[in-house]
């Protein structure tokens, strides 16, 4: 099993921020079935703010890249999933070019 963090903000607006959280409350079975898919065997997001925290757990065949992101040939629910919360995100300058969410650094564990 791996585990892996990522950072994204949300747009710094009260109405996006409840929005987020609005559709947390109900995400799509696709989305979830998507996740697993990948690999990905259990998520958390965390919120303070506008600041995001994803925690996941996976696979060991589990390949984090493009951020998460879906493609043209995914679910056409996933990538509906997608467009509804990219509009209310910003990509953080310490993202790679190729992701959105941007991987974290663990620097401490006990």
């Amino acid at each position: 099993m791996k585990q892996y963090a990522f950072a994204i903000n949300l747009k710094d607006d009260p109405k996006v921020i409840h929005q987020y959280d609005d559709f947390h409350q109900d995400v799509p079975p696709a989305v979830i079935e998507y996740a697993r898919n990948l690999g990905i065997v259990r998520s958390k997001i965390y919120r303070i703010g506008c600041h995001l925290f994803m925690f996941i757990e996976t696979t060991d065949e589990f390949r984090p890249s493009g951020g998460l992101i879906p493609t043209p040939q995914d679910d056409p629910r996933v990538r509906e999933w997608e467009g509804l919360t990219h509009d209310l995100q910003e990509k953080l300058r310490e993202a790679g070019g190729d992701e959105w969410w941007a991987r974290m650094q663990l620097v401490h564990e006990f």
